[in-house]
């Protein structure tokens, strides 16, 4: 597999250190791997939820992988992408949509934990 898009799931995963997240790390250690913006602001949210600072592993994404920002062609494409998704998963959301259209418009394979995700060409499920 070459460079992967990571979506938050997996980012999760690979602090979590689970058995899903040595995959993750395999990938970046091999591979590389790029993040969107938006999965660092997900990230974030649920690290303060849980009561935990996030800047730690922001520094190390910083560090480690490429940070792409979010396009505004990505954001429109998200909006069909997202009504044609929901059809087949009722709880796929906008977020999801403009990670997946983030990794489209980059040519890379969105690595995710999210079955969300089925069905969408160039998305591996952990």
């Amino acid at each position: 597999m070459s460079e992967c898009l990571l979506d938050t799931s997996a980012i999760l995963e690979f602090f979590d250190g689970t058995e899903r997240g040595a995959i993750v790390c395999e990938t970046v250690e091999n591979n590389g791997a790029a993040i969107t913006i938006i999965s660092i602001a997900e990230f974030s949210d649920i690290m303060t939820r849980k009561g935990r600072d996030a800047r730690p592993q922001v520094a190390f994404i910083q560090q480690h992988m490429r940070i792409l920002p979010i396009s505004v062609e990505a954001c429109i494409d998200a909006a069909m992408i997202k009504q044609s998704q929901r059809k087949r998963q009722s709880s796929f959301g906008l977020i999801d949509a403009i990670i997946y259209c983030t990794a489209q418009e980059h040519n890379l394979t969105l690595l995710t934990k999210d079955k969300d995700f089925a069905g969408l060409d160039g998305v591996k499920i952990l």
